[in-house]
C-alpha cells in the first residue's frame, strides 16, 4: 500500500507537470521539477511506514495499558494518561525547527538538483571551455552548503531526542514511586507492581519513538508543499468545445504581442502576418529579435498577450492546441534525442511507425 501511495502520488505530478505551460519550464532547471517528485514520493512512504509501524502498534498498547490500569488504580491510569500529550506536545513543540531546517534543505537539494542536470545536458560546452574544473567547484559549494544545513538538523534532533528521552524517563520515574506508594498502602501487590513495569514498555518505548515520526512528519510536509505547488499550477487552457480542424489551409497574425513571464517589455509587438498552404515564408533578423519566439507562438508553446494567431482564419482559443500539432511538423533548432535506440526515437513522434516506415525515413 505505501509503495502504491508513493507511485500513484509520483504518477499524477508527473501527468500535471507535463501539462502546464511551456513558459513554467523556462523559468525552471531542467531537475527541479523532478526532484521534487521524487522527494516527495520517499517522504511520504517513509513517513507512511513510521506511521503505521509505530503510531498504530502504539495505539493498541496504549488502549491495553490504559484499560489495565483502570482495573487497578486510577491514580496510575491519570499518570499514563497525562504523559501521553505532555512528551507528544513537547516533541511536535522541538520539531518546528527541524521544518524550518528541512524546508532550506529540500530548497538547495532542489537547486542542486537542477545545476547539476543543466552541467550534464551541456557537457559539450563545459568541456569545450575548459569549465569543467569550475562546474566541479560550483557544484560542490552547493553540496557542502546542504551537509551544513544537515549536520544543523541531526545536531538538533539529537538534542530533541535527549530532551523527549529525559521527560520519558522522568514520567516513568513518576509512574514508579506512585506504584511504590500503592504497594505500601496495600492498593495493589507486588506481582501488580511487577506487571505495571513490563506493560509500561508498551507505553513508554513507543512513546520514544514518537519523535521519529514527528520528524518524518516535518520532512514530509515540506516535501508536500513544494508537491502542492506543482499540483496549483494551472495547466494548459483548453476550450470546453474546441473547433476541429482537418487540414491547416492558412496560418496569420492579427495584432500579436507577447512578453515572457520574466520581462518588462514586450518580445514582439503588433505583428500581423497570412500565409496559405503551398507558401514558403522566412522570418529574418538579428539574433534576439524574436525569430523564435514567434514560431513558438505559432505552435502553441507561448499564448499571446494580445491579438490572436488564426488557424484557417480561427482563433487558437477556440482550437485544442493537443489536436493542431498532431497535423504540423515542427523541426526545432538544437537536436534534441532521448534515452533508447535510433528507433524508439524514431517512434517517439509516432508511435505506430513499423519498421518499414522507419527504414524509408531513414533513407
Amino acid at each position: 500500500i505505501v509503495q502504491k501511495v508513493g507511485a500513484k502520488m509520483y504518477a499524477d505530478g508527473l501527468q500535471h507537470s507535463l501539462e502546464l505551460p511551456y513558459q513554467v519550464f523556462e523559468d525552471q532547471r531542467s531537475g527541479e521539477t523532478l526532484g521534487i517528485l521524487q522527494k516527495v514520493r520517499l517522504d511520504s512512504e517513509k513517513f507512511i511506514t513510521s506511521f503505521i509501524s509505530v503510531l498504530f502498534v502504539s495505539l493498541i498498547g496504549m488502549i491495553f495499558v490504559i484499560v489495565y490500569s483502570l482495573t487497578v488504580s486510577y491514580k496510575v491510569t491519570l499518570i499514563y494518561v497525562a504523559s501521553i500529550p505532555i512528551i507528544a506536545f513537547l516533541s511536535w513543540f522541538l520539531s518546528r525547527k527541524i521544518k524550518t531546517i528541512q524546508r532550506s534543505i529540500v530548497s538547495e537539494t532542489t537547486a542542486l538538483a537542477g545545476s547539476t542536470t543543466e552541467s550534464l545536458r551541456n557537457i559539450e560546452l563545459v568541456k569545450s571551455l575548459g569549465l569543467a574544473n569550475q562546474e566541479i567547484d560550483r557544484l560542490n559549494k552547493t553540496t557542502y552548503k546542504i551537509l551544513g544545513l544537515e549536520l544543523r538538523k541531526v545536531k538538533y534532533v539529537r538534542s530533541m531526542s535527549f530532551v523527549q528521552g529525559t521527560t520519558v524517563n522522568l514520567v516513568r520515574s513518576i509512574m514508579v514511586v506512585v506504584l511504590l506508594i500503592l504497594i505500601f498502602e496495600n492498593t495493589i501487590s507486588p506481582g501488580q507492581y511487577f506487571s505495571f513495569l513490563f506493560y509500561s514498555f508498551f507505553l513508554f518505548g513507543p512513546l520514544q519513538e514518537l519523535g521519529n515520526v514527528i520528524l518524518a512528519w516535518r520532512e514530509a510536509e515540506v516535501s508536500l508543499g513544494n508537491f502542492k505547488k506543482i499540483l496549483n499550477t494551472p495547466k494548459d487552457k483548453k476550450p470546453e468545445n474546441p473547433i476541429q480542424l482537418q487540414r491547416i489551409e492558412t496560418l496569420g497574425f492579427s495584432n500579436v504581442s507577447f512578453r515572457h513571464l520574466s520581462g518588462k517589455n514586450n518580445a514582439l509587438n503588433n505583428i500581423n502576418f497570412a500565409t496559405d498552404k503551398g507558401e514558403t515564408i522566412a522570418f529574418v533578423g538579428p539574433s534576439g529579435s524574436g525569430k523564435t519566439t514567434l514560431v513558438k507562438l505559432l505552435v502553441g508553446l507561448y499564448q499571446p498577450v494580445e491579438g490572436e494567431v488564426l488557424y484557417n482564419r480561427t482563433s487558437g482559443n477556440d482550437i485544442d492546441l493537443d489536436q493542431l500539432r498532431e497535423k504540423i511538423g515542427f523541426v526545432t533548432q538544437d537536436t534534441q534525442l532521448f534515452s533508447g535506440t535510433i528507433r524508439e526515437n524514431l517512434q517517439f513522434v509516432k508511435p505506430g511507425a513499423s519498421d518499414e516506415d522507419i527504414m524509408r525515413v531513414l533513407q
